[in-house]
């Protein structure tokens, strides 16, 4: 309600409408007025061509009548047509916690060579991990989608037994899935990566005890790289996809490298 009537008073905002108005107010409210609260263009649209003019019309139509034209949806439009909408108000700085991450890519020419679409995964691998340890998460799962040069596409992906957030660990998870579809048949024409099954494990080292060298090394690699740049430092894997174009479409650079 806040939404729609600070809109319709453009440009302070400035209105009040008390609870025992709200049916009121919504009565001769045009559909397309309720667009940003959960109605779009289009729903608007659909509910003119149904006769549905009005946010009162809408919070009057029978549940059985909207039921049949959007399903489950039904009496969530129709109590948003009577000023009712049960979903908790989120303050400016909420953000929805993290449920994957990942990066996708389209080569600048599609390839069967395997040597550059590694180095465009362990990329891709490397430009997740970079943000999951922003996000100080790891996950388990790790999902590889390949286009191929005709356009159809290839999906699928490997749970781990353990937790990773390092893009080599990403890289060799997604390996053993595009292992399973040598020989290539097809040329690859975009890459995409994204880790899931996400998990905040902040503080706990213990459960990293045997990567504790490689753990310190991301820490130093991120320091550096946020202070100088993305792929300041990077792994030498990734020189053959700036050889193969990727450096001019992404600005890829940078001098140092770890193996």
């Amino acid at each position: 309600m806040a939404k729609i009537a600070a809109k319709s008073k453009k440009p302070d905002g400035l209105v009040i409408v008390p609870a025992k108005d709200v049916a009121a107010y919504m009565r001769d409210l045009p559909v397309e007025k309720m667009q940003g609260v959960g109605i779009g263009a289009r729903m608007a649209l659909r509910f003119q061509e149904l006769g549905i003019r009005t946010a009162g019309q809408l919070g009057g139509a029978q549940l059985g009548f909207l039921k049949a034209h959007f399903g489950i949806l039904a009496s969530v439009y129709k109590a948003m047509g009577q000023g009712v909408y049960g979903t908790e108000v989120k303050s400016y700085q909420y953000s929805e916690p993290v449920k994957s991450v990942g990066h996708s890519h389209t080569l600048p020419e599609d390839t069967f060579d395997l040597e550059v679409v590694r180095s465009y995964l362990m990329w891709l691998c490397e430009k997740t991990a970079m943000r999951m340890r922003e996000y100080r998460v790891f996950g388990r799962t790790v999902s590889l989608y390949v286009r191929w040069s005709d356009f159809t596409g290839f999906g699928r992906q490997t749970t781990l037994q353990h937790f990773i957030n390092d893009g080599a660990g990403i890289c060799n998870a997604a390996w053993t899935v595009i292992s399973q579809l040598l020989p290539l048949q097809k040329k690859v024409r975009l890459l995409g990566i994204s880790v899931s099954n996400i998990s905040f494990f902040e503080g706990q080292q213990s459960l990293f005890a045997d990567t504790e060298k490689r753990r310190k090394l991301m820490t130093v690699m991120d320091q550096i790289n946020n202070k100088y740049g993305d792929f300041t430092i990077k792994p030498t894997s990734v020189l053959i996809a700036e050889n193969h174009g990727i450096q001019a479409r992404c600005g890829i650079m940078g001098t140092r490298l770890w193996k």
